[in-house]
């Protein structure tokens, strides 16, 4: 049972202060953010959140991740499990991870790490598009910050 990774990354020309307060502003993902359609909840470490996830050509699925750790300005972790349609139970840790790289430009780094029983059945049905909805939100979180 072999750990997988999704990683993606983005330059940003904002502040890590500015990615930042739009990562940690959970109401308003509706209006910008692609991938995470909706989460509610506390932006603090133990909260669990409650989150709708739109992934290219799967349906919405619905998740409660408990937040387990909060860097200020620089990194939050979320871990979720899930059943996927019968197939059992995957787990999830996603990082946000921010670099700052000049006086107003940030690295921004998305990264999950995947483990489960079936992860290797499922795998190939899921990667690519997750890794679209990664790079998706990226590009959001570029366009919201910068403009």
């Amino acid at each position: 049972m072999k750990a997988k990774e999704i990683y993606t990354e983005i330059d940003i020309d904002a502040s890590a202060e500015k990615v930042w307060d739009v990562l940690a502003d959970f109401k308003e993902y509706p209006k910008w953010n692609p991938f995470i359609i909706n989460v509610s909840g506390k932006f603090e470490k133990g909260a669990i959140l409650s989150m709708t996830l739109k992934i290219p050509h799967h349906k919405e699925i619905e998740f409660q991740p408990q937040i387990t750790k909060v860097d200020n300005k620089s990194e939050f972790r979320m871990v979720g499990k899930k059943s996927l349609g019968g197939m059992g139970l995957i787990e999830g840790e996603h990082v946000f991870r921010l670099k700052k790289s000049g006086n107003s430009k940030t690295s921004f780094y998305q990264i999950e790490f995947f483990k489960g029983f079936f992860l290797a059945m499922i795998w190939g049905k899921i990667s690519y598009d997750t890794q679209v909805a990664f790079e998706r939100m990226n590009e959001a979180l570029k366009k919201r910050c910068e403009h």
